[in-house]
């Protein structure tokens, strides 16, 4: 549990932004702010507190930075088994003595370019924001809006929220786009690896894009699809996990999705009571909430891999 150090959180998230940026700088590394303070600053969903600060980094200095990290007092937060097996593409960093985590990404979701090619992309269209005295690196406009698509349509599920701040995006911050950032988000999203990630975004926003990629020509596309199509329930990233597992190693995931230990749900579930009675009933609903997802999970792999977007 974080310490209380007085200052509001606000304060405390761009004092994050300030050293993340600072320890790169330090270090040699390319640092980008993305999502909730890079959307907040351009206006591409409607203004809320964030809950932590996002850092997209250069490929190559992802080891770097998260050393720096962890030699200034930062140190990942503790996942379940589950989480660490679903959950590759960053990690949480939290600090003893301040409230506010950082998500440190090497790559991100839907940017399906090499890394280095990825990042880069949004790097030359990088902007300043003024925080806490200084000045740290966010993606533009063009960048942020495509991130926070590509956000919002692997998480749709997730919450009222989400879907909100997508159709925002869809209805209110592209109709304001030029002609000419028309044309130029689609050439970023070309860079970046995203046109057929963010097709369905595109499209609902009634921006022309090339021909998209068939199903099964690109099996990261393939997963992409598959966990939007799903909803990107729990369920989904499971099957996924299970099918890239040597077989011997599947049955030690599967009882981990199903029944997790006393220690990994409560990691999952911080709100879970310690009494055996209520925990049993928690993992029993669980349970009984991902074999209801199990048929959308299905129908979402097989249309996938058959059906053209």
């Amino acid at each position: 549990m974080a310490a209380d150090t007085g200052l509001d959180f606000e304060t405390a998230k761009a004092l994050t932004m300030a050293a993340a940026d600072y320890l790169a700088r330090r270090a040699g590394i390319r640092v980008l702010v993305i999502k909730g303070a890079a959307a907040n600053f351009h206006g591409i969903r409607p203004a809320r507190l964030s809950g932590d600060v996002d850092v997209l980094v250069e490929p190559l200095g992802y080891s770097v930075l998260c050393s720096a990290l962890e030699a200034a007092g930062w140190y990942p937060r503790k996942v379940s088994s589950l989480e660490g097996v679903l959950v590759t593409h960053s990690t949480n960093f939290v600090h003893d003595s301040w409230p506010c985590d950082l998500d440190v990404h090497p790559s991100y979701p839907g940017l399906l370019a090499p890394e280095d090619e990825a990042f880069n992309a949004l790097w030359d269209r990088r902007e300043a924001m003024p925080v806490a005295g200084t000045s740290v690196h966010i993606t533009d406009a063009l960048g942020s809006v495509l991130v926070q698509a590509l956000h919002s349509l692997r998480t749709l599920s997730e919450s009222p929220r989400i879907v909100s701040e997508y159709e925002f995006l869809v209805s209110t911050v592209v109709p304001g786009l030029s002609p000419h950032d028309r044309e130029e988000i689609v050439v970023l999203a070309r860079r970046t690896g995203a046109v057929d990630t963010a097709r369905p975004f595109f499209e609902a926003s009634g921006i022309e894009l090339p021909w998209g990629t068939l199903p099964s020509h690109d099996p990261l596309l393939d997963n992409w699809r598959e966990r939007v199509e799903s909803g990107g329930s729990r369920t989904s990233q499971v099957l996924q996990a299970l099918r890239k597992m040597r077989w011997r190693d599947r049955p030690a995931l599967l009882a981990r999705a199903l029944w997790p230990s006393r220690d990994d749900y409560r990691l999952d579930h911080p709100e879970a009571s310690g009494n055996h009675g209520p925990m049993v009933w928690l993992r029993l609903v669980r349970l009984v909430r991902g074999v209801v997802d199990l048929p959308r999970a299905i129908r979402a792999m097989v249309l996938a891999r058959m059906q053209a977007r």
